[in-house]
């Protein structure tokens, strides 16, 4: 059977996991990928360019050329739109079954099954699910019963128990092969360790999918060892890689794991890494394993350095001393890392912008402050507080679970108030800045109110060349391999724009 899946803007391991239960099976997958340069939900967004380099039209009609059996889409917040527009648009031509899977479909099923392009919806894990409702379509005889799969049948939802959570260490390796004409495999290898997350912060998803998964298995699962070090050569290997992405939502949970996977890693792979991380499950030890390791770069989700607004908003408990200790182990190891801060959280104003920003000047080997705006998540904790705080009513609500929100990466996130995303606004510019500027300038800065001057200033303009300074005086190299593959989808569109022109003149 035939299945092609929709990716925008990145790499998408949820889609190469499926692909590989599905090849394994003996099925055809494909791969339809819209880079949406200028507009990728995760860094740039320029509107003209975003225009100019767009192929959504193209890549629609090479779909409908394929004819395939299923179409699939991992639908998050993010791309539940762009999600929609292709899927209607391919309807419009072929009458294909169209399923969505994903963090957003698996909060807000029902939602998603009122769309008219959407037949199916696949809630929480999908490579079971998904195997059985392509080998039942394949047979002629669609099995409505499949645990995880919602389906729309004669204006009617029939909705299926949950399944068991899956043993990691079970599932085939990724299928990069999915994605090899759309990136440089040899810059760049993503993957993943762990799925779940052991925090319940109340504005991520895990938030929701720790409820969700309750009685289905233990949320937080890992892959062994040497499961991960076997993929790892393996992928090695066949690319030749160059750094490695961890994107576990905690590399670092866990102590000892981390110590004996870190040193099997120094030893069997060696590459630069890069990992997230939490302030609790970092310290001295993890730090100098991380050095000698390699990591290139730690990213840590900090939020807000105000530890009532943790407490009591965030439901983090880390305690400021605990969060200072975090960073005192990195810059003691030299260990380059970033801060990950959250703009429009309830109750913040700009004095806890000033608290954070005099924290972040002592810190030595900090190379990037990420700014967040805060986003409401279907379904998550903070939805709730923000409504008990009169941010948000029951319309706002109604409109979250229908994917409404503006993005994180936007200016203003969920944030209403425009006095204070106009605030915010400067405190970008100077958080950004901050990484490439003394101590004693940001303190200049801070004492003198100058900040408040930044909107005078270009701000796109400003953040762009001082993160791009900072990825390369750092040698950061995800954010240089982010640069080489817009430069590689530029070069690839333009040129395929040319040839088509070229066919259209003859």
């Amino acid at each position: 059977m035939k299945i092609t899946f929709l990716a925008m803007g990145a790499e998408n391991l949820g889609i190469e996991a499926l692909s590989a239960v599905l090849k394994e099976a003996g099925h055809d997958v494909s791969l339809a990928y819209d880079p949406s340069l200028f507009d990728d939900k995760t860094y740039y967004k320029i509107d003209f360019l975003a225009r100019l380099f767009d192929v959504k039209k193209e890549l629609i009609k090479k779909i409908i050329n394929s004819k395939p059996d299923l179409v699939g889409v991992n639908v998050f917040v993010d791309n539940f739109k762009w999600a929609l527009y292709m899927a209607r648009e391919i309807k419009k031509s072929i009458n294909v079954p169209v399923i969505f899977g994903g963090v957003f479909p698996t909060a807000c099923p029902e939602t998603v099954l009122k769309e008219d392009c959407v037949d199916v919806v696949c809630l929480g894990e999908g490579e079971q699910p998904l195997l059985e409702l392509v080998n039942s379509i394949e047979k002629g005889k669609v099995d409505y019963g499949i645990k995880n799969i919602w389906f729309k049948k004669d204006g009617q939802i029939i909705k299926n128990e949950l399944r068991p959570l899956q043993d990691l260490d079970k599932l085939p390796l990724y299928d990069k092969e999915l994605f090899e004409k759309e990136l440089v495999m040899k810059n760049h290898y993503l993957t993943v360790t762990q799925k779940g997350c052991p925090y319940s912060c109340t504005y991520c998803e895990h938030n929701f999918l720790r409820k969700f998964d309750e009685g289905q298995g233990q949320h937080l699962r890992r892959k062994s060892i040497d499961n991960i070090i076997k993929e790892l050569k393996i992928m090695k290997e066949r690319y030749g890689f160059k750094e490695v992405d961890f994107k576990d939502n905690i590399f670092t949970v866990g102590k000892q794991w981390t110590l004996d996977f870190l040193k099997r890693y120094k030893q069997e792979i060696g590459l630069p890494f890069r990992i997230l991380s939490h302030p609790l499950c970092m310290d001295n030890d993890i730090a100098k394993a991380l050095k000698e390791a390699k990591v290139h770069r730690v990213q840590l989700g900090i939020q807000s350095m105000n530890q009532k607004t943790r407490n009591e908003i965030l439901k983090r408990f880390e305690t400021n001393k605990q969060i200072m200790a975090c960073f005192a182990a990195l810059d003691k190891y030299k260990v380059n890392y970033s801060i990950d801060h959250i703009f429009g959280l309830p109750y913040e104003t700009e004095k806890e912008q000033i608290e954070a920003a005099r924290i972040y000047a002592t810190l030595k080997s900090c190379s990037r402050i990420t700014v967040f705006w805060l986003t409401y998540f279907p379904k998550t904790d903070m939805v709730q507080i923000a409504q008990k705080a009169g941010l948000i009513g029951e319309k706002d609500i109604a409109s979250i679970e229908k994917g409404n929100e503006p993005t994180y990466q936007t200016e203003q996130g969920s944030l209403r108030d425009e006095k204070l995303k106009n605030t915010f606004k400067n405190y970008q510019i100077l958080f950004r800045i901050m990484p490439v500027l003394p101590k004693f300038v940001i303190n200049f800065i801070l004492d003198h109110s100058l900040q408040r001057y930044f909107k005078y200033l270009p701000r796109k303009f400003v953040i762009f060349l001082a993160d791009h300074y900072v990825s390369l005086a750092r040698h950061d190299y995800s954010a240089i391999n982010y640069l080489k593959y817009y430069f590689f989808q530029i070069k690839k569109i333009i040129k395929f724009k040319v040839f088509k022109q070229k066919i259209w003149n003859s």
